[in-house]
């Protein structure tokens, strides 16, 4: 996991899980165990308990500097067979238990909140930040430095040669890389917010085609392959092929215009639609190989809603690779 995504899920509930143990006391009261928020809120310890078991484990589960101090955390929630049932403590031995492991539970969120916080302490040092909205590009992986300098030559191309990257209210600035793999954090510069959603939308909208001429590439790459493997006549097999390079070149025009409909941004003459078309052609060869565009962690909902298909896009793709790679193993 990137450590942007670490730091930001730690700073977004730290403060929530804190405010949900702010002056958290335990007193007996007619033999049953109480958790006060405030004299005028009192809840059961037992469904405070439960809801941030669920709030850790759905929101902090899969950070591994946490994972130790969760597991404890689990166990200790899972193994109270009582913690549901605290109207049923009747012995005085058994509320002692409770208040122990209840005390117990409360020192392991502590120790929780103490370990949140020492991260988002060491990233802040480090500069991360999630203020800006952008772009966060996911780099293949390579350790070839020829290889590195030729996705870092493609994506200059999109950012400064294509059009629907391009805005007179906005404009994409690197601001720095981050780890749990390569990734390129690409700020906005942009004279409001919607600017700079504008400018998102558009560069959204241009990844979506890209992504439909691939799977229409795919396509007509296959039929190529079978006519290839024909037996018909030649001069049939060239005028078919001619048919498929044609019905290509009709799929990037219709892209193109689209693109144009969707965004409002008019392609001037015939050299800015070759750039768009070198650009389609240089982000597909990227994302064959790996490379990845999301919206930045906290953008808007509404640029989130634009980028969320893309990303269910990438994940498909992971679980098509996994599969491919189970099947190779059996």
């Amino acid at each position: 996991m990137r450590l942007g995504v670490i730091y930001s899920k730690c700073k977004k509930n730290h403060k929530e899980i804190k405010q949900s143990f702010k002056n958290a006391k335990l007193s007996y009261d007619e033999m049953r165990i109480i958790y006060s928020v405030s004299s005028d809120n009192v809840l059961m310890i037992s469904a405070n308990f439960t809801n941030i078991k669920k709030l850790v484990n759905e929101e902090l589960g899969d950070i591994k500097y946490l994972k130790d101090t969760i597991n404890e955390l689990n166990s200790a929630i899972l193994n109270d067979e009582k913690i549901n049932k605290i109207d049923d403590l009747v012995e005085e031995q058994e509320v002692q238990d409770y208040f122990k492991n209840v005390d117990y539970i409360l020192g392991l969120v502590g120790n929780l909140l103490d370990d949140m916080m020492s991260i988002i302490r060491l990233c802040e040092s480090f500069g991360v930040s999630t203020d800006n909205i952008g772009l966060d590009i996911k780099l293949p992986e390579t350790d070839s430095i020829t290889e590195f300098k030729k996705y870092i030559d493609g994506l200059e191309f999109l950012f400064t040669k294509c059009p629907f990257f391009q805005s007179d209210k906005a404009s994409l600035k690197f601001r720095t890389v981050d780890v749990g793999s390569m990734w390129l954090i690409i700020g906005i510069a942009c004279i409001s917010i919607e600017a700079g959603v504008v400018l998102l939308n558009n560069i959204a909208t241009f990844i979506d085609k890209c992504i439909i001429l691939k799977s229409h590439k795919l396509t007509l790459e296959k039929q190529k392959q079978e006519l290839e493997k024909s037996k018909i006549d030649q001069k049939e097999k060239e005028e078919l092929l001619k048919t498929i390079q044609k019905l290509w070149k009709i799929s990037i025009n219709n892209a193109i215009n689209e693109l144009e409909e969707d965004t409002n941004i008019r392609i001037e003459d015939g050299d800015e639609r070759g750039r768009v078309e070198q650009s389609l052609d240089r982000l597909g060869k990227l994302m064959d190989k790996g490379l990845q565009i999301y919206s930045s962690i906290d953008s808007p909902d509404e640029v989130k809603a634009v980028f969320e298909p893309l990303e269910m896009h990438y994940l498909s793709k992971k679980d098509v690779l996994e599969q491919i790679e189970e099947k190779q193993d059996e």
